[in-house]
């Protein structure tokens, strides 16, 4: 399934297409394989694994990048982990009211 998204990071207006590479309901976790975009011109690979885990009487969510630097020039996404912080403190204040 073809997931085409729209995102800011840093302020700036960026493009993402991934696919849904993989879907674990038993251990809850879905794998995003990025196909198209910015991130797909930096890295030669980039695969986004999405787990949650019950903790206690709550739910622990953990995103996994696993991607391949071209050369050591190449800086870690650093800023694609502060968006997918900022939008799971978002989701986390409309899902507790906080």
């Amino acid at each position: 399934m073809l997931q085409p998204k729209d995102i800011t990071i840093n302020g700036k207006k960026k493009f993402s297409k991934q696919i849904i590479e993989a879907v674990d309901e038993t251990n809850h976790q879905i794998v995003f394989k990025l196909i198209g975009g910015e991130l797909v011109e930096i890295y030669k690979t980039f695969t986004i694994t999405f787990h949650v885990e019950p903790k206690g009487r709550k739910q622990l969510a953990t995103w996994t990048f696993d991607f391949e630097k071209p050369n050591t020039n190449v800086p870690y996404p650093t800023a694609m982990m502060d968006y997918l912080c900022e939008m799971l403190a978002d989701m986390d204040v409309h899902l507790n009211g906080k």
